[in-house]
Formats: C-alpha cells, sequence, structure tokens
C-alpha cells in the first residue's frame, strides 16, 4: 500500500510534499509517479535514496516545481525533464547525482536552477552545453551548478542569458581559462560565485557595470593582473573575497566608494603599496572582516584605522608594513581579532588597546615591538595572545590570558619575564 500525504489545490491538481527533520532513510515509492497531476513534488531534508524514474518529466507533464534538495539520490538527472514544459524551479542541492544534465531547450518558463553540490559533469569539455540551452528561459532569475564536476571553459552562452537573472553560482568545479568581457550584460546580478576554480588572466572591468552586485566571490582561482578600478561603482557590494589569487598592482582606493561592504577579503595574493587611506575612510560599513595578509603591502598602518569601529576581524598580517601602530587601533572596539604578526611594525604596543573590550585573539609575532609587556593585556577578555619574537621586556603580567601558558607565547623576546 503506498502511503503519503496529498493535497488538491485549487486547481484541482495535485501536490505531493515531504519535509522533515526526522530524515526518512528511504525510497520514494513507485505508485507516487502514477500521480500525474502533480505539480508540486517536495522531498527536501530527508535521506530519500535511489534514482528519479527515467520517465518523471512524463510521469508528471504538468510539473512546476521539484525539489529533491539534501537527500541521497543518485543517477542522473532524467532527461525526460524536457517533456515537463511547465517547469519554473527545478532544485537538486547536495545529492549523489552523477552524469550529464539533460537537455533543457523546452524549458521556457524555467526560473531557478540549481543543481550544486553533486557529482555532475565529467570533467571535461562539454559538460556545459546545457547553459546555451537556457537561453529561450527568459524568465530565469537564478543559475547555480557550483561544486560538481563540469569541466572546460567559461561558457560564453551565459552572457546571453536573462537580464532576470540575479544569482550566478559557477564554482568549485573544474572549469579553466580566462573571463572574457561580458558579463556587464547580466545588469540584474545581485549575486556571482565563480570562487575554488582554474580562471585565470585579468578579472573583467565589464563587472562594475552591474551596479546591483551585493555578493562576489572570486577566491581561489589564478587570477593575475591588478584589481579592476572599476569595483568602485559597485556601492551596493556587501561581500568582496579574492584571496587566493596571483593579483598585482595596489589596492585601488575606489573600493572605498563600495560604503556598504561588510566583507573584504583580497589576502594571499601579490598586492603591494601602501593601504590607501580613503579605502578605510570610505569602508566603515566594515562589520565582520577586513583582510589583506600574505601580500606585499608596506607602509604604515593609516590613523584612518580608527573609522572601522565596527571591524570584528582585522588581519594585515604577513606583509612588509612597519612603523608604530595609531592609538586610533584603540577605537576599533568591536575588534574580536587583531593579526599584526610578519611584519615591521615598531615602537610600544599602543594604551588605546585596552579600550578593545571584545577583543579574544591578539597576533604580534615577529615584529619588532619593544618595551615593557602591557600590564593590561591580562584585563582584556583574550583567548589567544602571542607576542613571540619582538624586542618586549620586563614583567610579564600573571592575570587573565595569562593564566594558561598554551594561550599565551612571548619566546624570543629581550627577556626578564
Amino acid at each position: 500500500m503506498c502511503k503519503f500525504d496529498w493535497k488538491v489545490g485549487p486547481r484541482q491538481t495535485a501536490t505531493w510534499s515531504s519535509r522533515s527533520t526526522e530524515k526518512f532513510l528511504s525510497i520514494i515509492p513507485s505508485c507516487i509517479y502514477n500521480l500525474s497531476s502533480i505539480v508540486i513534488f517536495e522531498v527536501i531534508l530527508n535521506q530519500f535514496q535511489g534514482s528519479l524514474p527515467k520517465n518523471l518529466g512524463n510521469a508528471f507533464p504538468n510539473l512546476e516545481f521539484l525539489s529533491i534538495s539534501y537527500n541521497q539520490f543518485t543517477g542522473a538527472i532524467p532527461w525526460s525533464i524536457s517533456n515537463a514544459t511547465n517547469l519554473a524551479w527545478l532544485q537538486c542541492i547536495e545529492n549523489k547525482l552523477t552524469g550529464q544534465v539533460p537537455n533543457l531547450r523546452n524549458l521556457y518558463n524555467l526560473e531557478f536552477f540549481t543543481v550544486s553540490a553533486n557529482n555532475l559533469g565529467s570533467g571535461r569539455h562539454g559538460d556545459l552545453s546545457f547553459v546555451s540551452e537556457l537561453i529561450n528561459a527568459t524568465q530565469l532569475t537564478l543559475l547555480e551548478f557550483s561544486y560538481n564536476k563540469f569541466g572546460g571553459a567559461f561558457p560564453t552562452s551565459i552572457f546571453n542569458l536573462s537580464t532576470n537573472l540575479l544569482s550566478l553560482a559557477i564554482g568549485g568545479n573544474y572549469l579553466h581559462g580566462s573571463i572574457p568581457t561580458g558579463l556587464g550584460n547580466l545588469v540584474n546580478l545581485q549575486t556571482l560565485g565563480m570562487e575554488n576554480s582554474n580562471f585565470r588572466g585579468s578579472i573583467p572591468t565589464d563587472n562594475g557595470k552591474v551596479s546591483g552586485l551585493g555578493d562576489i566571490e572570486l577566491h581561489t582561482n589564478k587570477f593575475s593582473w591588478s584589481i579592476p578600478s572599476s569595483f568602485g561603482n559597485l556601492t551596493l557590494l556587501t561581500t568582496l573575497y579574492m584571496y587566493g589569487n596571483n593579483l598585482i598592482g595596489s589596492i585601488p582606493s575606489s573600493l572605498g566608494e563600495c560604503h556598504m561592504l561588510q566583507q573584504l577579503d583580497l589576502s594571499q595574493n601579490s598586492l603591494d603599496g601602501r593601504i590607501p587611506q580613503p579605502l578605510l575612510t570610505g569602508l566603515i560599513s566594515l562589520s565582520v572582516s577586513l583582510n589583506l595578509s600574505t601580500n606585499r603591502l608596506n607602509g604604515s598602518l593609516p590613523v584612518e584605522i580608527g573609522k572601522l569601529k565596527g571591524l570584528g576581524q582585522l588581519d594585515i598580517s604577513n606583509n612588509m608594513l612597519s612603523g608604530e601602530l595609531p592609538s586610533s587601533i584603540g577605537t576599533c572596539q568591536s575588534l574580536e581579532l587583531l593579526h599584526l604578526q610578519g611584519n615591521y611594525f615598531n615602537g610600544h604596543i599602543p594604551s588605546s588597546m585596552q579600550e578593545l573590550k571584545g577583543i579574544q585573539d591578539i597576533d604580534l609575532y615577529r615584529n619588532n615591538f619593544t618595551g615593557d609587556i602591557p600590564q593590561f593585556l591580562e584585563n582584556l577578555n583574550l583567548q589567544h595572545l602571542n607576542l613571540s619574537f619582538n624586542q618586549l621586556w620586563g614583567a610579564l603580567p600573571t592575570g587573565g590570558v595569562f593564566e594558561n601558558a598554551s594561550a599565551t607565547s612571548v619566546a624570543g623576546n629581550a627577556g626578564h619575564f
């Protein structure tokens, strides 16, 4: 006997839906596929196994919404899905699907297509032929096929997709090559994810034309050349990740125009020059993190750092920064993490740092700080403190983080501890 919950909608069409926090480990009963009037088929957040029937698109000719995300489905997406011409939503996130994406040319009504976190594709050229077939889906707003096994070059047919596209997520595949100009055609794009791939060459400057972009993730690729100054046009940007590339040149001051930016990570590149003052004065919105670590930045830390009063994490470690820390660092009272290690900072540790009441992690390893180890450090809410390999001396505080030897390091200093 086939047991299931179903409802008859206002158009006398059936809906079958199963959402569960109990995570059923089962196979969907085959009799479900006899309900030809199903419009919505939703079985997310379970542990359903097995493959989808090859005749799925024929069994559900009226299907508009298909969501099987967060299960353990295997096998291919049925090629018959192309016959479900009313389909608007195809969501298969985080399963174990394999094979190629079927022909999508007939899915004119498709609005959401997301198959991320599966094993789709072969890692070879031709895996993304389905993208060009989506040109017919004039209402497409979401295209996500990240973290699969798709191979080949960047599909330029993406540039011809619906201008209604809001989200494009293609990272975590075996894609390679350069990104030609054309992303500027997607004028309504809000999220762009191309991370963890093998893209190389320069970052297209026409990204700056997509004024609605709020989230850009280009990290962990092989992009080179400089950061386009046109990124400063993206005034709605909240997240910009470009770490783990081969970017060179200076940090463009124009990024300071991104007044809504909350997270900026340019670490693990070969950026040089000074930290631009306009970057700090313009990005007072930074509330999560500013990470410029592991580059070739030089000069001093601008006094304008004190403008970032809401910043949670500051990491400028492993550069060639020098000079004394500005006392304005003490006005960054939301800081929880401060990593300055691997630079050439000198002078005393500023007394203003005693105002960092929420700080949990300070790393000053391998700099040239001098003077006594400040007593106020024992009064902070520190969970980790690394002062090793500087020129510090004097009596070692005994309270707070200093009570935990495994949380504190002072090795390689002048001594008298």
